[in-house]
Protein backbone atom coordinates (compact mmCIF):
# COMPACT_ATOMS: atom_id res chain seq x y z
CA UNK A 1 0.00 0.00 0.00
CA UNK A 2 1.50 3.29 -1.06
CA UNK A 3 1.53 6.36 1.30
CA UNK A 4 0.93 9.98 -0.21
CA UNK A 5 4.02 11.73 0.70
CA UNK A 6 7.77 12.05 0.78
CA UNK A 7 10.00 10.54 -2.17
CA UNK A 8 8.21 10.30 -5.94
CA UNK A 9 6.77 7.27 -6.69
CA UNK A 10 8.44 8.04 -10.32
CA UNK A 11 11.60 8.28 -9.25
CA UNK A 12 11.62 5.15 -6.83
CA UNK A 13 10.03 3.27 -10.62
CA UNK A 14 12.96 4.77 -12.16
CA UNK A 15 15.48 3.45 -10.15
CA UNK A 16 13.69 -0.16 -9.59
CA UNK A 17 13.28 -0.64 -13.06
CA UNK A 18 17.47 0.19 -13.66
CA UNK A 19 18.24 -1.73 -10.72
CA UNK A 20 16.18 -4.79 -12.29
CA UNK A 21 18.20 -4.20 -15.81
CA UNK A 22 21.63 -4.29 -13.73
CA UNK A 23 21.11 -6.42 -11.37
CA UNK A 24 19.77 -9.11 -14.30
CA UNK A 25 22.93 -8.35 -16.39
CA UNK A 26 25.40 -8.33 -13.77
CA UNK A 27 23.99 -11.84 -12.54
CA UNK A 28 24.53 -13.31 -15.99
CA UNK A 29 28.34 -11.60 -16.32
CA UNK A 30 28.89 -13.29 -13.56
CA UNK A 31 28.39 -16.76 -14.29
CA UNK A 32 29.56 -16.31 -17.81
CA UNK A 33 33.22 -14.86 -15.83
CA UNK A 34 32.71 -11.39 -17.93
CA UNK A 35 33.01 -7.77 -17.11
CA UNK A 36 33.57 -4.65 -19.65
CA UNK A 37 34.01 -0.94 -19.79
CA UNK A 38 30.63 -1.28 -21.39
CA UNK A 39 28.96 -2.76 -18.85
CA UNK A 40 30.61 -0.07 -16.57
CA UNK A 41 29.57 2.55 -18.56
CA UNK A 42 26.59 1.60 -18.86
CA UNK A 43 25.52 0.51 -15.03
CA UNK A 44 26.66 4.25 -14.34
CA UNK A 45 24.52 5.74 -17.05
CA UNK A 46 21.49 4.05 -15.42
CA UNK A 47 22.11 5.02 -11.66
CA UNK A 48 22.29 8.52 -12.61
CA UNK A 49 19.15 8.18 -14.28
CA UNK A 50 17.53 6.53 -10.76
CA UNK A 51 18.90 9.45 -8.85
CA UNK A 52 17.34 12.21 -11.23
CA UNK A 53 14.77 14.24 -10.02
CA UNK A 54 11.35 13.70 -11.44
CA UNK A 55 8.04 15.08 -10.99
CA UNK A 56 5.36 13.02 -10.58
CA UNK A 57 1.80 13.22 -9.14
CA UNK A 58 2.08 9.82 -7.09
CA UNK A 59 4.34 9.50 -4.12
CA UNK A 60 5.51 7.41 -0.92
CA UNK A 61 7.04 7.88 2.48
CA UNK A 62 11.22 8.88 2.61
CA UNK A 63 11.51 5.94 5.12
CA UNK A 64 9.69 2.79 3.94
CA UNK A 65 10.66 -0.34 2.48
CA UNK A 66 8.12 -1.72 -0.58
CA UNK A 67 8.61 -5.03 -1.69
CA UNK A 68 8.36 -6.08 -5.06
CA UNK A 69 5.52 -7.82 -4.49
CA UNK A 70 3.85 -4.94 -3.73
CA UNK A 71 5.26 -3.27 -6.16
CA UNK A 72 3.38 -6.08 -8.97
CA UNK A 73 -0.04 -6.06 -6.73
CA UNK A 74 -0.18 -2.56 -7.90
CA UNK A 75 0.14 -3.43 -11.45
CA UNK A 76 3.08 -1.00 -11.49
CA UNK A 77 6.18 -3.31 -12.62
CA UNK A 78 5.32 -7.28 -13.81
CA UNK A 79 8.19 -10.57 -12.04
CA UNK A 80 11.04 -10.45 -12.80
CA UNK A 81 12.44 -14.15 -14.56
CA UNK A 82 15.70 -15.26 -12.99
CA UNK A 83 18.52 -15.06 -15.37
CA UNK A 84 19.70 -18.69 -14.69
CA UNK A 85 16.47 -20.29 -14.85
CA UNK A 86 13.90 -18.85 -17.41
CA UNK A 87 10.93 -20.84 -16.07
CA UNK A 88 11.24 -19.06 -12.69
CA UNK A 89 10.92 -15.73 -11.04
CA UNK A 90 13.01 -13.59 -8.63
CA UNK A 91 11.72 -13.57 -5.71
CA UNK A 92 8.99 -11.55 -4.92
CA UNK A 93 9.38 -11.50 -0.93
CA UNK A 94 12.46 -10.76 -0.10
CA UNK A 95 13.36 -8.30 -3.65
CA UNK A 96 12.89 -4.89 -2.30
CA UNK A 97 13.31 -0.94 -2.75
CA UNK A 98 14.12 0.60 0.88
CA UNK A 99 13.84 4.66 1.22
CA UNK A 100 16.18 6.54 3.75
CA UNK A 101 16.19 9.72 3.32
CA UNK A 102 17.79 10.61 0.11
CA UNK A 103 18.96 7.45 -0.59
CA UNK A 104 17.19 4.33 -2.12
CA UNK A 105 18.77 0.68 -1.57
CA UNK A 106 17.44 -1.92 -3.79
CA UNK A 107 17.22 -5.47 -3.35
CA UNK A 108 17.20 -8.32 -5.69
CA UNK A 109 17.30 -12.15 -4.93
CA UNK A 110 17.16 -14.80 -7.96
CA UNK A 111 17.61 -18.61 -6.63
CA UNK A 112 20.36 -18.35 -5.00
CA UNK A 113 22.25 -15.19 -5.95
CA UNK A 114 21.09 -12.24 -3.69
CA UNK A 115 22.55 -8.28 -5.43
CA UNK A 116 21.72 -5.15 -3.59
CA UNK A 117 22.47 -1.88 -5.02
CA UNK A 118 22.21 1.88 -3.37
CA UNK A 119 21.42 4.99 -5.79
CA UNK A 120 25.02 6.83 -4.13
CA UNK A 121 26.62 3.40 -4.20
CA UNK A 122 29.36 3.42 -7.28
CA UNK A 123 29.32 -0.84 -7.09
CA UNK A 124 26.53 -3.24 -6.62
CA UNK A 125 27.45 -6.01 -4.45
CA UNK A 126 26.32 -9.59 -5.40
CA UNK A 127 26.02 -12.55 -2.81
CA UNK A 128 25.69 -16.42 -2.44
CA UNK A 129 23.15 -16.89 -0.19
CA UNK A 130 21.51 -20.27 1.16
CA UNK A 131 17.91 -21.25 2.75
CA UNK A 132 16.56 -19.94 6.10
CA UNK A 133 16.51 -22.84 8.70
CA UNK A 134 16.25 -22.76 12.45
CA UNK A 135 19.78 -24.11 12.85
CA UNK A 136 22.58 -21.20 13.34
CA UNK A 137 25.96 -21.56 11.78
CA UNK A 138 29.49 -19.87 12.10
CA UNK A 139 28.67 -16.39 9.88
CA UNK A 140 25.09 -16.84 9.37
CA UNK A 141 23.17 -13.42 8.85
CA UNK A 142 19.92 -13.73 10.79
CA UNK A 143 16.26 -12.58 10.26
CA UNK A 144 13.66 -12.08 12.56
CA UNK A 145 9.86 -13.28 10.72
CA UNK A 146 6.54 -12.46 11.53
CA UNK A 147 3.08 -14.54 11.11
CA UNK A 148 -0.26 -14.17 13.35
CA UNK A 149 -2.47 -17.57 15.02
CA UNK A 150 -6.23 -17.31 14.47
CA UNK A 151 -7.65 -20.23 16.16
CA UNK A 152 -4.50 -21.57 16.79
CA UNK A 153 -3.65 -21.81 12.95
CA UNK A 154 -0.49 -19.86 11.47
CA UNK A 155 -2.32 -17.30 9.06
CA UNK A 156 0.59 -16.80 6.52
CA UNK A 157 2.35 -19.75 4.79
CA UNK A 158 5.89 -18.72 6.47
CA UNK A 159 7.57 -16.11 8.56
CA UNK A 160 8.08 -12.63 6.93
CA UNK A 161 10.38 -9.83 7.83
CA UNK A 162 8.31 -6.79 9.66
CA UNK A 163 8.14 -4.84 6.15
CA UNK A 164 6.25 -7.61 4.39
CA UNK A 165 4.36 -9.08 7.32
CA UNK A 166 2.44 -5.58 7.48
CA UNK A 167 1.95 -5.35 3.67
CA UNK A 168 0.25 -8.62 4.27
CA UNK A 169 -1.50 -8.23 6.97
CA UNK A 170 -2.85 -5.18 6.00
CA UNK A 171 -3.67 -5.92 2.68
CA UNK A 172 -5.59 -8.85 4.10
CA UNK A 173 -7.77 -7.26 6.56
CA UNK A 174 -8.22 -3.77 4.97
CA UNK A 175 -6.16 -1.78 8.01
CA UNK A 176 -3.41 0.64 7.58
CA UNK A 177 -0.92 -0.33 10.45
CA UNK A 178 2.17 0.69 10.51
CA UNK A 179 4.37 -0.97 12.76
CA UNK A 180 3.60 -4.29 14.08
CA UNK A 181 3.06 -3.01 17.62
CA UNK A 182 -0.06 -1.13 16.25
CA UNK A 183 -1.64 -4.58 15.56
CA UNK A 184 -4.32 -5.71 18.51
CA UNK A 185 -3.31 -8.51 20.98
CA UNK A 186 -6.37 -10.06 19.40
CA UNK A 187 -4.04 -11.48 16.34
CA UNK A 188 -1.82 -13.19 18.34
CA UNK A 189 1.60 -11.93 16.46
CA UNK A 190 4.59 -14.27 16.70
CA UNK A 191 7.68 -13.96 15.69
CA UNK A 192 10.55 -16.66 14.52
CA UNK A 193 14.66 -16.22 14.22
CA UNK A 194 15.69 -17.86 11.31
CA UNK A 195 19.59 -18.09 9.52
CA UNK A 196 21.25 -18.89 6.30
CA UNK A 197 24.90 -18.16 4.45
CA UNK A 198 25.92 -15.52 3.38
CA UNK A 199 28.81 -15.44 1.20
CA UNK A 200 29.49 -12.11 -1.00
CA UNK A 201 31.17 -12.95 -4.40
CA UNK A 202 32.12 -9.84 -5.27
CA UNK A 203 31.52 -5.74 -6.18
CA UNK A 204 30.81 -4.64 -9.79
Amino acid sequence: MINNKGKTLFEVLIFVIAFVVVASVILILILKGIENENFRTLKTSITNLATSNTLYQMEISDNSTVSLKELIDEKIVKEVTNPFKRKEACDIYESRVALNGEDTTATLKCGEYLITMGSNDKKAIVYKVGKWQDEKTENAETKIGYNYIVEGNLQLKEYYEDYMFLYLFNKEHGTFYETIEEIPTEYNVVNHISYRSKEKMKEI
